[in-house]
Order: C-alpha cells, then sequence, then structure tokens
C-alpha cells in the first residue's frame, strides 16, 4: 500500500517533471503544432477552473476580480513554463537549422 507522502511527492514532483520531459519531446517535433498540445490543455484548464468559479454573496465587484485574476493567473502558471520550454525549444532548432544551412553553403 502506498502511504500519502509518496503519492504527495508523486504528484507535485514527478509528474510536473515528466510533463516537462513530454513538452520538450513534442516540441522538438518536427510538426510545430504538435508541441502546442500540453499548453492548449492546461489553458482549457485554466478556463474551466475560472467558469466554475464561485462567488459568494456578500462580495464586492472589485472582490470577485480579483480572486477571478488571481484562479485565472494560478491556474495559467503551467500553461506559461509549458510554453516557455517550447519557444526555447524552437528557437533552438531554428538556430540549428540556420548554422547547418550556412555551414552546406560554406562547403558548396
Amino acid at each position: 500500500m502506498v502511504n500519502f507522502s509518496m503519492m504527495t511527492f508523486l504528484f507535485f514532483i514527478v509528474l510536473p517533471i515528466g510533463l516537462c520531459v513530454l513538452e520538450i519531446f513534442l516540441s522538438r517535433m518536427d510538426n510545430k503544432y504538435i508541441g502546442l498540445i500540453l499548453p492548449a490543455i492546461t489553458f482549457i484548464y485554466s478556463l474551466i477552473a475560472l467558469l466554475s468559479f464561485a462567488i459568494f454573496d456578500g462580495a464586492t465587484t472589485g472582490e470577485i476580480a480579483v480572486s477571478m485574476l488571481t484562479t485565472f493567473l494560478g491556474t495559467n502558471l503551467p500553461t506559461l513554463i509549458l510554453l516557455g520550454i517550447y519557444f526555447l525549444c524552437r528557437e533552438n532548432m531554428r538556430r540549428k537549422r540556420q548554422l547547418d544551412k550556412m555551414n552546406k553553403q560554406d562547403l558548396g
């Protein structure tokens, strides 16, 4: 039987690292849209979290707006991290292609 601390470790440490490794793998593929799958999923999750937001009686408009904004930004942190990984991988691939092109021109 797996204890609670092991489940917590797996959920908060192993899962995010695995998702980052998967994003690196998907971002390095030739099709540039495949790398956007995980950021799209996390963005949709943030929209679902925002749509399921509970508004309590007596809350002012400002309190509601701040709560919704912090919910949206908090749930979009994984999206921003995955997009950062995606753009870094794509930029490195672009730079490598340009270097290969320059080396072919120098040799030919």
